[in-house]
């Protein structure tokens, strides 16, 4: 076979390198362990993106809090829009951070910039996040309703039969 460009063994595992693990945003499959010292670099290399300009990074956060404060107390949803909203503001966070990171200007605008350019997949993941929390929220429920009820039937087998108004709270947990 001379003149080709094929192996000797065509079984053989490739031996080129496909791609580099440590490359900025590749993803390293089951992750890497890395010494708990690293926590102070990381510390230090958050404040010295805050140096590059921490009147922005005040200003976005005190604008975060206060449109996570008004939307909270918006009654029913408030807390759902909450859960959406975050994402959409880390995601812009993200970028505020990356242009700290390039050096570049960090704008007291760019906390808004996922709504346009990551609105999609932020929408997905905060669509997870409250799909957790309603798992959780239900799993806590279940749980209290049978030990709240199974107190109270335990309770009223040992001491006779339960008053009218203490049974009708145990029957509505039991229900829920």
């Amino acid at each position: 076979m001379a003149g080709t460009d094929l192996p000797a063994n065509p079984y053989a595992a490739p031996t080129a390198r496909l791609s580099d693990p440590t490359a900025p945003g590749a993803l390293v499959e089951n992750g890497r362990r890395v010494p708990a010292a690293n926590g102070a670099g990381w510390f230090r290399r958050g404040w010295s993106l805050f140096k590059v300009a921490p009147g922005a990074w005040i200003v976005i956060f005190l604008i975060l809090i206060v449109v996570l404060v008004v939307t909270s107390m918006i009654p029913f949803i408030g807390s759902v829009i909450n859960v959406f909203l975050q994402t959409m503001f880390m995601g812009g966070i993200m970028v505020a951070c990356r242009a700290a990171e390039k050096r570049e200007p960090v704008r007291i605008n760019l906390v808004f910039s996922a709504f346009s350019t990551h609105a999609g997949p932020l929408a997905l993941l905060g669509l997870l996040q409250f799909a957790a929390y309603v798992a959780a929220i239900a799993i806590i429920g279940v749980l209290a309703a049978i030990v709240i009820g199974g107190a109270g039937v335990t309770g009223m087998f040992k001491t006779g039969p339960m008053p009218p108004g203490m049974a009708a709270p145990l029957i509505v947990l039991g229900i829920l």
